[in-house]
């Protein structure tokens, strides 16, 4: 099941609130890496082009301000893929990002006290879940797939539950 897309985007709210939480699922991978292990598994050629494909789609984005990624490689190369045409601020990996739960990515947002919009590639089940909690919606993000969610709080040590609106989505669909 991929993302919602009959959910209700409000785009008068997301220009009302200054955050916005931006989660990104890493690009389409190898089912298998050749060490063998899940955290070195690597993007397929499809994979690239999705990426590459998001980035183009997210040059007009506004506010690239601190992105956080996991350090898995798929979520390395996806980053890169974006950062190539997307200028952030600021770029933060962080081993525990990898298969994160919802509560683990959540806690690490609430630490960011000093920036307005944070942008994450994660992984499934952990971002899916987390995008769902937030919006009070059912969220599945395939590879690749972004959301944007425009939070109804003013400071991000406040989200919580069905605290998030989604005033963005895109997944790109590219033949392998």
């Amino acid at each position: 099941m991929g993302i919602n897309l009959n959910l209700k985007i409000d785009v008068k709210f997301n220009k009302m609130v200054g955050l916005q939480l931006h989660l990104i699922r890493h690009a389409k991978t190898e089912k298998i890496s050749q060490t063998g292990s899940d955290f070195d598994r690597a993007l397929l050629p499809k994979g690239i082009k999705q990426a590459n494909a998001l980035a183009t789609f997210l040059e007009n984005k506004q506010n690239f301000e601190i992105l956080l990624c996991s350090s898995a490689k798929r979520t390395q190369e996806t980053k890169n893929i974006l950062s190539e045409k997307l200028i952030f601020h600021s770029i933060k990996d962080f081993p525990e990002l990898y298969l994160a739960s919802q509560f683990e990515i959540l806690q690490l947002i609430c630490e960011q006290q000093d920036v307005k919009v944070i942008w994450i590639v994660g992984h499934n089940e952990g971002i899916s879940d987390l995008a769902s909690y937030l919006t009070g919606n059912n969220i599945h993000m395939k590879t690749c797939a972004y959301v944007c969610l425009t939070p109804t709080i003013d400071q991000w040590s406040h989200l919580t539950a069905n605290s998030c609106l989604v005033s963005d989505l895109f997944r790109p669909e590219i033949d392998a």
